[in-house]
C-alpha cells in the first residue's frame, strides 16, 4: 500500500529578551494538512501530527574562557 504525498511547511523564530535568555515560538504544518504516517494490515491509516504551535523558553549559559 502507498501513502498519500503530504507537504508541510514549520517555520521557528528565536527573539533574544536578555542575557543568554530567549523567546522561542514555533509552528508546525502550517497549513494543518493531513499527513499518513503509515498503514497497517487492516487498512487503517496512521496520521501525522495536526497543525500545532509551541511557544517557549530557551536559556543559553556562556562560559567564560
Amino acid at each position: 500500500r502507498r501513502l498519500r504525498p503530504a507537504f508541510t511547511m514549520d517555520a521557528s523564530i528565536a527573539l533574544p529578551v536578555w542575557r543568554g535568555l530567549a523567546i522561542r515560538l514555533a509552528a508546525e504544518n502550517m497549513f494543518n494538512h493531513e499527513v499518513q504516517a503509515g498503514i497497517n494490515d487492516s487498512g487503517v491509516v496512521d496520521r501525522g501530527t495536526p497543525g500545532t504551535i509551541w511557544a517557549g523558553l530557551r536559556w543559553t549559559m556562556e562560559t567564560s574562557r
